[in-house]
């Protein structure tokens, strides 16, 4: 699974590759559907974009006719960036945060 993580507010585009993906229905994350979801014609890959969901691992189910198959901790949710500013950037007022 590629990427195997991403933020907490969903939308990344995740490629799982196998083989069988033929007729898969849906990709479920902690057990809500991806949206978006297309299989190659060959049936060894698939894209789908992830839910929206609180930080941390998560099992990642591939729901196909055949049988699904569930990778445990198969992708994390990541927390959002702050909003912190690194030292020696510019700050509010255009000042240059410096130590010292």
């Amino acid at each position: 699974m590629t990427p195997g993580s991403g933020p907490s507010a969903g939308g990344t585009d995740v490629t799982i590759t196998g083989t069988g993906l033929t007729g898969t229905t849906s990709v479920d994350f902690d057990g809500t559907a991806g949206t978006n979801l297309t299989v190659n014609p060959a049936g060894t890959s698939l894209t789908v974009a992830t839910p929206a969901h609180a930080a941390g691992p998560v099992d990642v189910t591939v729901n196909n006719p055949g049988g699904n198959a569930t990778a445990t901790g198969g992708y994390t949710y990541l927390t959002a960036a702050t909003g912190t500013t690194p030292p020696g950037t510019p700050g509010a007022g255009g000042n240059t945060n410096r130590a010292g």
